[in-house]
């Protein structure tokens, strides 16, 4: 069972005038930071930015077991079963209405392999889950030009919050960190661009036996690192705004992306989610953009991925949402961001009263778009091809809500850094049309954002 109750919840306001942000985030003390934003042309998600510091405990694991982690005690306590489900019933569930839509709770992502046995070792070694739990957060309300500072208090024995210090902590000038100060080498890949072709070779010999309608399958590049991975972040999000932006602080690793792509929302019980399929690189000039725009609006290759992809959501949506409230509200636009445009649409539907906003996340998890068609298959398929453990990518990162409310991005366009070593990944859904160098090319296309931030010679 969920637990719900009425915690008590303190507010303070402050006016942002002199503050971002960003600034924000640099003068806040302590460990375990994370940001969520998103761009401001992206009207639905472009209100809000996010932070949070010092946890007061953690949820990861692996497998079969999720550890918790108090920070303050010490304690840990270890449970068995289902990942998704365990989190679904550690999760303390606040009750009644929220003015904003993450009010604290579970920061954090699900790796692409949590619910699935891989063959492949997980040689970076980190969780298939992790969420850190936080009871106070910082708003950002970009449209009233405040900030709130909320504190939920769901564990009376932690140690009590100072508001007051944090208020004098954010408008407190401190040194700026300087985006410059990072090293970070040019990316290359154990899988060579041949290996990589010859992969789709395969996946297509799958495709011309029907034994599958699409597959994706994915390339993973590496980095040397050094410096402040922040900084990283902060060139990132000026050169790829997004509708989700991240960054998130797991002591031994980091977590960092501009995600174009919601893997499922639930607010107020409204669910909605957006597949993102149908990839071309941004024109030098804007008649060459042009061009390529409409081109990709008018490939029927494209047009037969994308359609594959609205149908996959929808079927992944029907249990969980009250009949007949599933509806298409944007089919195949076109979007644009810094490197690559895509075609975008738009499902919404209701919450069922039988389900909770996880069993949506549960029911969608892994996103068709990094998988394929027919879901499972191409789950079986892709760890037969891929030669190694894919760890965030095609994963989800975001929020558990206490209000009930979730917001996951697919994580992509997204780096992880951990020992000195900055790992991106991108994939392309492969399907019968497919040429092979073309798909190679939009692997390649859709980690410049990322390949980009090299300074190193």
């Amino acid at each position: 069972m969920i637990k719900q109750a009425s915690y008590r919840t303190t507010m303070k306001k402050i006016n942002s005038e002199l503050l971002t942000p960003i600034l924000i985030f640099q003068r806040l003390k302590g460990k375990r930071k994370f940001l969520l934003e998103s761009d401001s042309k992206f009207k639905d998600s472009g209100r809000y930015s996010i932070i949070g510091v010092n946890p007061i405990k953690s949820y990861s694991g692996s497998g079969n077991t999720l550890i918790e982690k108090q920070f303050h005690s010490g304690k840990e306590y270890r449970y068995e079963g289902d990942l998704l489900t365990l989190l679904k019933r550690v999760m303390p569930r606040i009750i009644g209405p929220s003015e904003f839509p993450f009010t604290g709770g579970a920061v954090g992502y699900i790796s692409y392999d949590a619910k699935i046995k891989s063959r492949h070792q997980n040689t970076m070694q980190i969780p298939s889950v992790h969420f850190y739990i936080y009871e106070t957060i910082l708003v950002f309300d970009h449209l009233k030009d405040e900030v709130t500072i909320i504190h939920t208090e769901v564990n009376p024995e932690q140690q009590k919050i100072d508001l007051e210090r944090i208020i004098i902590e954010i408008q407190t000038p401190s040194t700026v960190i300087q985006d410059e100060e990072y090293q970070l080498s040019p990316f290359s890949s154990e899988l060579s661009k041949e290996r990589f072709i010859e992969q789709i070779e395969k996946a297509k010999e799958y495709i011309q036996k029907d034994e599958i309608d699409q597959i994706v399958l994915s390339r993973s590049q590496l980095a040397d690192f050094r410096g402040n991975p922040f900084s990283i972040y902060r060139k990132l999000r000026k050169q790829n705004p997004s509708p989700y932006m991240y960054y998130m602080d797991f002591d031994d690793h980091i977590v960092l992306g501009t995600s174009p792509e919601s893997l499922i929302k639930v607010t107020n019980e409204v669910i909605s989610t957006n597949p993102v399929g149908g990839t071309r690189k941004r024109g030098k000039t804007e008649e060459e953009d042009q061009l390529l725009a409409k081109e990709l609006l008018n490939n029927k290759k494209e047009q037969q991925e994308h359609s594959m992809l609205v149908e996959v959501a929808k079927n992944d949506l029907l249990e969980v949402t009250m009949p007949g409230t599933l509806q298409v509200k944007q089919y195949m636009k076109l979007e644009r961001f810094e490197h690559v445009m895509h075609l975008v649409s738009s499902l919404q539907g209701k919450l069922s009263p039988l389900y909770h906003s996880l069993d949506v996340l549960m029911s969608t998890f892994p996103a068709g778009a990094i998988t394929g068609y027919p879901k499972e298959k191409a789950i079986e398929l892709i760890d037969q091809i891929e030669t190694s453990h894919r760890n965030i990518f095609g994963g989800a990162i975001g929020y558990i809500g206490f209000n009930g409310n979730i917001d996951f991005a697919i994580t992509i366009r997204s780096m992880l850094i951990k020992n000195g070593i900055a790992h991106i990944q991108s994939g392309a859904g492969i399907v019968k049309d497919s040429i092979p160098e073309r798909e190679l090319n939009e692997t390649i296309d859709k980690t410049k954002s990322l390949t980009v931030l090299s300074n190193v010679e």
